[in-house]
């Protein structure tokens, strides 16, 4: 398989050791919260460990690509996906009260998650060219996407899945708000989207998922019912003080006060070992966005730039002047580093010589 060197060059180096931090975080996480259920924590951690592998191999099957072939064919990706939801609401797996899985060679899989990422790929193909040309959206140009939208959303919806076809009707949004509408636009979606709300308490949402949205704001209104796993969680991780139990020490989890802990619960049972000062730094890993390339190395940059001729040719096309061709800013950081390295080096065999 051949990776273009260069694309490697360009890669946030940040986000990835970042993500590769959280996924280290998790599974010793999950490794704490796996032991008290009867399994053990060796299958999960071995599933955990597969789907790693599968997503490694995934990221540079894809590296090794042109992303813009990949996007070519986003249509057929959502046209697959959708295949799949509609498959599962004939034929899927039912667990926990809905209609979400599929199972294929004993693997189960929730094809409305593979909607997540394909419906970003498919809007962000449809709307490349115009916010290229930095033109916002009007409301004849949105209403091809909201479809493409809406159709996989109210799919989902009738498994039902609330929480997943609120992710991606809110990703896709913020994906048409990055691209730009018209003030008209904005106005008339605001609208139709308020006006809509009662409908869609009244006639569309079950009492279950009403209730849910009530327990939400006020848990109190149900503590034995709706509202249990968010005071229960709440009690854990208030139990565990300032700095938690310490690691595999909690106790909430492992005497089942928890639901689900190992899954839909597991930052709980970090913030119940490890307390809510190190939870809060769990979430800024997840939230926190370095700053550019260009800007995190400017001392680099400087070096560079007193190495005289030998670098020269690399660094002119990263000028701040207004010659034509000329690209503002900084090399990339990796690349300037490696462009360091290997002039320091021929010094150093000159210097032998």
């Amino acid at each position: 398989m051949y990776i273009d060197r260069r694309r490697l060059y360009h890669l946030d180096w940040y986000l990835i050791i970042n993500g590769m931090v959280l996924l280290a975080i998790g599974f010793i996480n999950l490794a704490s919260a796996t032991r008290s259920i009867d399994s053990g924590p060796y299958n999960l951690l071995l599933k955990q460990a597969v789907a790693l592998f599968i997503g490694v191999a995934v990221l540079f099957l894809i590296l090794a690509y042109d992303y813009r072939l990949i996007a070519s064919y986003s249509r057929h990706f959502y046209a697959a996906t959708l295949f799949f939801i509609v498959f599962v609401l004939i034929l899927g797996t039912i667990a926990g009260g809905a209609k979400r899985w599929l199972s294929i060679a004993g693997i189960a899989f929730q094809p409305s998650e593979l909607m997540k990422p394909v419906m970003v790929l498919m809007l962000a193909n449809m709307l490349f060219q115009r916010k290229k040309e930095n033109e916002p959206l009007n409301m004849k140009d949105v209403l091809l996407p909201l479809l493409y939208i809406f159709v996989p959303c109210v799919l989902i919806l009738k498994q039902p899945d609330l929480g997943t076809a609120v992710v991606i009707l809110l990703s896709c949004l913020c994906l048409l708000w990055f691209v730009g509408l018209t003030r008209p636009t904005y106005l008339f979606l605001g609208a139709v989207g308020l006006s809509s709300l009662p409908v869609l308490w009244k006639f569309l949402m079950k009492p279950y998922q009403k209730m849910r949205i009530l327990s939400l704001v006020n848990p109190d209104m149900d503590p034995s019912g709706y509202g249990y796993h968010s005071i229960q969680a709440k009690i854990a991780v208030g139990s565990g003080g300032l700095f938690g139990k310490g690691y595999l020490n909690g106790t909430q989890h492992k005497l089942h006060f928890i639901p689900e802990h190992h899954t839909d619960f597991i930052f709980t049972v970090f913030g119940e070992e490890w307390g809510p000062l190190h939870a809060l730094h769990l979430v800024h890993l997840q939230v926190h966005k370095d700053k550019p390339q260009h800007e995190r190395a400017p001392r680099l940059v400087h070096l560079l730039r007193r190495r005289g001729d030998h670098l020269r040719p690399v660094h002119d096309q990263y000028t701040d002047g207004d010659q034509p061709g000329a690209r503002r800013g900084h090399p990339p950081a990796v690349y300037q580093l490696w462009r360091l390295v290997a002039y320091l080096n021929a010094d150093r065999r000159g210097a032998a010589a």
